[in-house]
């Protein structure tokens, strides 16, 4: 087999059709991502990320490398069921091209890609001779036969395929014949997309710009698209100038998650393609009302720390300190100039109520008040954005008329260990929770119950729910999916403030919630996400008519599939 077969065609996409094509995203946050310092997302988490991101309208979501380890193997099986049809589409398994000297029908990690089911597949392929000769260890000639057999094999199977050019930019510089056959090879192969990688961030926006033009230029008939890391912090420049040199696609990831100093940050390059670059994206303005919800969403299930001073959606990114500036006003300071920036919808009225469920009429009084607690337990750690979290049910009380279904009177939690703990191994704990049953039908009942679990948490989650089961039914159905813990203060050591999220399902109906609590006593902050997670339900489930009918309270809007994956 010849690379350059010229009786082998690649995609044919009309130049002058391809340059009015949308800019796509394709968002390599589960695998590219998961590769960063202090990262480590379950199955669980990438399950959930891909399930938002596609409902921020993501065109590609790379899932991860199949067969490379289980929590990918699991990710494949599990999404093919689990996420929506739609979701499952956008799907792409993520892979090399195949071994050296191997028969591409017989390559186990290629059949791995082709087994995930996924429609589409990435592959990365060695642009650069010196990768060639010293990492692949085979001569220039097997590794172009190894792209050619590999996107051809996959296409002839119906597979949208894109090749990730390994190190293009390096090899372009080192040696731009070799690394343009590779990219001949892969189009004479039928490839859908060309991908053009800096892969060690080393380039400049103007070489970008002008390469991935040259790219275009060789190949009319085949779309480019951008693959760029954060070396020397241009990550996001050098994606925006392939845009400029014609590329359609752009890789990236969420905050700029990577290895190293990181990725391509889509936080920031989409608002740019659309608000100052005028570009025509499938991510256009509707969905960037959602960015800033998506952003600290993921940092949420990668259990990271929300960057205040992030461009567009960071807390701080449309604020003025200086004198002279504040002086003007946001409008004269940059912050809401019309096609330069936006200012978020989250800082206006409006969308407090667009964003919470009332059940009240919300005027200035209230809505200052709303915003005084939500500002005071932002600042404690209660709130993050995605899941249902909402307001603890003692908060806000409006009207001052409710009556919650039951109150704590007390709790107290044992934690017993017969001797050094193994790993591996659980403490074991006992919890005793006595509660007040504040129902129509058992108005100030007294209960005690007493459990014993794997941990504290464990022990108060039996109890609370042995003691409630008995009053409402639906508690039955109650399961706790996933329990993590964040600490806010890192400097403050073993004093610092932990901040807890629990999400609960209700198996029955097939919903799912979230709570987040924080305290200096990591016991105390679990027992209050668990107690307003059990109340949540309790409230939705069939207490509003019952005990709660002049009752006022708020919470965070849940997006409309956030039941399901």
């Amino acid at each position: 087999m010849i690379a350059s077969d010229p009786s082998v065609k690649g995609v044919q996409v009309p130049p002058a059709q391809r340059e009015s094509l949308p800019v796509r995203y394709y968002d390599t946050t589960l695998r590219d991502g998961a590769q960063g310092e202090g990262i480590s997302l379950s199955c669980d988490d990438k399950l959930r990320i891909a399930s938002r991101l596609h409902r921020f309208g993501v065109d590609y979501i790379e899932g991860g490398w199949p067969g490379s380890n289980p929590k990918d193997a699991e990710f494949f099986e599990r999404a093919k069921v689990e996420l929506p049809p739609a979701a499952w589409d956008k799907v792409a398994a993520f892979g090399s091209t195949r071994y050296k000297n191997v028969k591409v029908e017989d390559d186990k990690q290629v059949k791995m890609l082709v087994d995930s089911g996924a429609r589409v597949v990435t592959l990365v392929g060695k642009s650069w001779d010196l990768h060639v000769d010293q990492v692949l260890e085979t001569s220039r000639e097997e590794n172009l036969a190894m792209i050619f057999d590999t996107v051809s094999y996959l296409k002839s199977l119906g597979r949208e395929v894109m090749l990730d050019a390994e190190h293009f930019f390096d090899g372009y510089s080192a040696n731009p014949e070799y690394a343009m056959s590779c990219l001949d090879a892969a189009v004479n192969a039928g490839v859908d997309w060309l991908v053009l990688c800096d892969t060690n961030g080393g380039s400049l926006p103007w070489d970008i710009e002008e390469l991935t033009r040259e790219v275009v230029t060789r190949f009319p008939t085949t779309n480019v698209g951008i693959h760029c890391h954060n070396d020397q912090g241009m990550a996001v420049a050098n994606s925006l100038a392939a845009v400029k040199g014609g590329a359609r696609v752009i890789q990236g990831t969420v905050n700029g998650y990577g290895e190293r100093t990181g990725n391509a940050n889509a936080m920031s390059i989409l608002p740019t393609l659309s608000l100052a670059m005028k570009e025509d994206c499938t991510i256009g303005l509707d969905h960037l009302k959602g960015i800033t919800s998506l952003s600290r969403y993921v940092d949420e299930q990668a259990n990271q720390p929300n960057n205040p001073h992030a461009a567009y959606v960071g807390s701080m990114s449309f604020a003025t300190q200086a004198l002279l500036m504040s002086e003007a006003g946001p409008s004269k300071s940059g912050n809401i100039e019309t096609g330069k920036q936006v200012l978020p919808e989250a800082v206006k009225k409006k969308a407090v109520v667009a964003r919470f469920v009332l059940t009240c009429f919300l005027d200035d009084q209230i809505f200052a008040k709303i915003m005084q607690i939500v500002r005071s337990l932002d600042q404690k750690g209660y709130f993050f954005e995605g899941h249902f979290c909402f307001l603890p049910m003692n908060v806000i009380d409006i009207r001052n008329s409710s009556q919650p279904p039951f109150e704590i009177l007390d709790y107290n939690v044992i934690v017993w260990d017969d001797g050094p703990s193994q790993y591996g191994n659980f403490g074991q704990a006992r919890a005793t929770v006595v509660i007040i049953a504040l129902t129509v039908q058992r108005q100030g009942t007294e209960i005690l119950e007493v459990a014993e679990g794997n941990g504290p948490v464990n022990a108060l989650g039996k109890a609370l729910k042995q003691a409630l089961l008995p009053l409402f039914s639906s508690l039955e159905f109650v399961e706790l999916r996933d329990y993590k813990v964040r600490i806010l203060d890192n400097e403050a050591a073993t004093a610092a403030v932990p901040r807890v999220m629990i999400e609960f399902q209700d198996t029955q109906l097939g919903k799912r919630w979230t709570t987040a609590s924080a305290d200096s006593n990591i016991i105390s902050a679990s027992f209050n996400a668990l107690v307003d997670g059990v109340e949540y339900h309790l409230e939705h489930r069939h207490l509003v008519s019952e005990t709660r009918t002049g009752r006022s309270f708020v919470m965070f809007q849940k997006d409309q599939d956030d039941s399901s994956f």
